[in-house]
């Protein structure tokens, strides 16, 4: 297998191609970073006649859905531009026929066979537009009480939560027969993709040529409860929102901001019902993740899921050893090396010859006690090795950015990237000869502007 990580803004975008010539495309990453770095690879795909199997979205959040939403409207402007030119041979350069312009600044996408998505609105059908309504309305009150920074802080994340929900229903639009057309979860009958916790047989493994995908989440109760929040969300906000507003006509003036610390301490409060997760986002909980083998090489496609949920679907699969444990040749690191998305059990447990981090610095991800936990299960004090037979193996952290790629962040995100590729400089040194690292800005990756591992060659 090969494994291309694409930078991708503060998100995830990768393609996995097999021995055999099929490619996956896992997420997209953020819009722009698609367009600048992702979309010409894929249209040079397409012009050397291969296409992609799959395309994969984990979730619904703009930092992986964003670039997967530009792939589809790149290839419904040129599905557009196909039905004008009709019968007439498209010679790469003409308009149609009948006037009809070709979209020269939207790059080709290959033929797309088929979409793995858990889309929003299959997720929850019976929300009839209500929640995308009352989303925009919180966002907006919130705005109204940006002299506080902790209601600045709501109302952005807000706003991202909206972009993400309109995001996730105009890609389900774009699938639709009626415009792309592409089946989405065959294997599943168009059905969410998911697995039970116990009692019920696993998802059978799906085949993309020599690899093997085996689905270890997200769970049905998981989803179930993904469904139920939201649905809480929308009774609970509606009712709120309604006597804020009635109290703001009739006393004729601003809402107050100790109002909206409450309205903001009850959505904390739905948030952390999870317990130990509770940190993570209803959606990132829902992230579709696979276990993916070939040749009895393997990697872990994790999305933005919690270290706990990886874990039982993994031994729901039955590929965690007698002590729990399993060994893989790459992990894709959950949520960007987020601290809420793993602990050192989880590092503990699951070690691999290759740690993959799709992060540029924005909300301090990777985190910088992740990195910590991640090496001390390697090479760290015996209370905080990792029991797997691998762990003395070598190991390599993969980055696709860094403090120095021209990526147009800001100072404070490249910042934390130099802080990042500090330690990782320190802890390389006290690892002898075990550990490694690569940045996108290394010499040999400088000018593709992109990450490929080879997984078992």
């Amino acid at each position: 297998m090969k494994l291309t990580v694409f930078p991708s803004d503060k998100g995830d975008c990768l393609l996995l191609t097999s021995h055999d010539g099929h490619h996956v495309l896992i997420d997209g990453g953020m819009s722009r970073s698609y367009r600048r770095y992702v979309a010409p690879r894929l249209e040079a795909l397409g012009t050397a006649g291969q296409k992609l199997d799959v395309v994969y979205v984990s979730h619904t959040d703009q930092d992986h859905i964003g670039g997967i939403l530009s792939l589809a409207e790149d290839a419904f402007l040129w599905k557009v531009f196909a039905t004008h030119l009709g019968a007439t041979p498209d010679d790469g350069q003409s308009d149609a026929p009948d006037g009809f312009r070709r979209p020269r600044d939207r790059a080709r996408p290959p033929a797309i066979d088929k979409f793995w998505y858990n889309a929003f609105s299959a997720a929850l059908p019976n929300v009839n537009g209500k929640f995308e309504t009352t989303l925009v309305r919180v966002a907006t009150a919130l705005a109204a009480a940006s002299g506080s920074d902790v209601m600045r802080q709501a109302a952005l994340a807000t706003r991202e939560l909206v972009a993400s929900v309109g995001d996730g229903i105009q890609l389900n639009n774009r699938l639709d027969k009626r415009q792309l057309g592409y089946p989405l979860n065959p294997e599943f009958g168009g059905d969410l993709m998911q697995i039970e916790s116990d009692g019920a047989d696993v998802p059978a493994p799906l085949p993309i040529g020599s690899i093997r995908f085996h689905v270890i989440g997200p769970f049905r109760e998981d989803l179930e409860k993904f469904a139920r929040y939201w649905q809480e969300w929308i009774e609970k906000n509606t009712a709120e929102l309604k006597r804020l507003e009635e109290e703001r006509r009739d006393d004729e003036r601003d809402l107050l901001p100790n109002e909206f610390e409450r309205l903001h301490g009850r959505l904390n409060a739905l948030a952390t019902r999870l317990g130990d997760r509770g940190k993570v986002t209803p959606p990132n909980l829902a992230s579709l993740m696979f276990f993916v083998e070939e040749d009895r090489r393997s990697i872990l496609l994790t999305g933005d899921g919690h270290g706990q949920d990886i874990l039982r679907g993994l031994e729901r699969q039955g590929k965690l050893d007698a002590d729990g444990g399993i060994h893989v040749d790459v992990l894709k690191v959950q949520h960007h090396g987020s601290e809420n998305n793993l602990d050192e059990e989880f590092c503990r447990r699951v070690t691999a010859n290759n740690y993959v981090f799709c992060a540029n610095g924005a909300h301090e991800n990777p985190d910088l006690r992740v990195l910590e936990a991640i090496v001390d299960s390697r090479i760290g004090p015996a209370h905080s090795r990792s029991k797997n037979s691998q762990t003395k193996n070598r190991f390599r952290f993969w980055f696709n950015n860094s403090s120095t790629f021209d990526d147009e962040i800001n100072a404070e995100n490249k910042g934390h990237m130099a802080l990042v590729e500090a330690d990782i400089a320190s802890y390389i040194n006290q690892s002898g000869d075990q550990m490694s690292a690569t940045f996108i800005t290394d010499d040999r990756w400088r000018s593709k502007k992109r990450l490929e591992l080879s997984v078992g060659g």
